[in-house]
């Protein structure tokens, strides 16, 4: 009885390369990118936040548009859900694209801002207004766009920082970005308390 198992185990284990395919297929390069919201932008106001300027603001995404842009915030208090408001619709209304992908939750059609960081992106820019339903029909007060730009050029840099406040607050980033002429990655991992 074991010999038999032996033999299938064999032949299941063989048919990966018996049915394996032959050749390549040659695809083609595939770059993410907000692009819309460079092309559908002309005749409406985008507020850009750039780097700078995200690294001068708290940890959270609602630290940084509560004190650089318009959009109101209805939260429960640091940590607690936080969910924007533009020109008075609800969360629902409200976009969160990250780099031309909608990452609003499938559940209930909205992001937690509490629980984006910002040091993760180049830039953010502020949407607002019914022209942001290019990205879908729940966007119609606005969008947040969340930007990373990929250089492609010989690097390798790395940065770390770390906070404690009153309260037992807490935030530690950790960024990793490399890059050649022909390969780009970043990646960072957060933590907030």
């Amino acid at each position: 009885m074991t010999i038999e198992k032996t033999i299938q185990l064999c032949v299941l284990l063989m048919c990966q390369f018996i049915l394996a395919q032959h050749g390549s297929i040659a695809l083609d390069e595939v770059i993410v990118t907000d692009r819309q919201l460079h092309e559908f932008s002309k005749s409406q106001a985008v507020l850009a936040l750039n780097d700078s300027v995200i690294g001068n603001n708290g940890a959270s995404l609602t630290a940084l548009l509560n004190y650089n842009s318009t959009i109101y915030f209805k939260e429960n208090g640091p940590g607690m859900v936080s969910s924007p408001s533009f020109r008075g619709t609800t969360a629902q209304h409200t976009a969160v694209v990250w780099n031309g992908l909608n990452i609003n939750s499938q559940f209930n059609g909205q992001t937690d801002f509490n629980t984006v960081t910002t040091a993760d992106f180049n830039n953010v820019a502020v949407r607002s207004g019914g022209g942001s339903v290019i990205y879908g029909s729940s966007a119609i007060g606005g969008s947040v766009h969340l930007n990373n730009d990929l250089l492609f050029s010989r690097r390798f840099d790395s940065a770390l920082s770390v906070g404690y406040g009153s309260f037992d607050t807490f935030g530690a980033n950790y960024q990793l970005k490399a890059s050649s002429a022909v390969f780009a990655t970043q990646a960072s991992i957060s933590h907030n308390s």
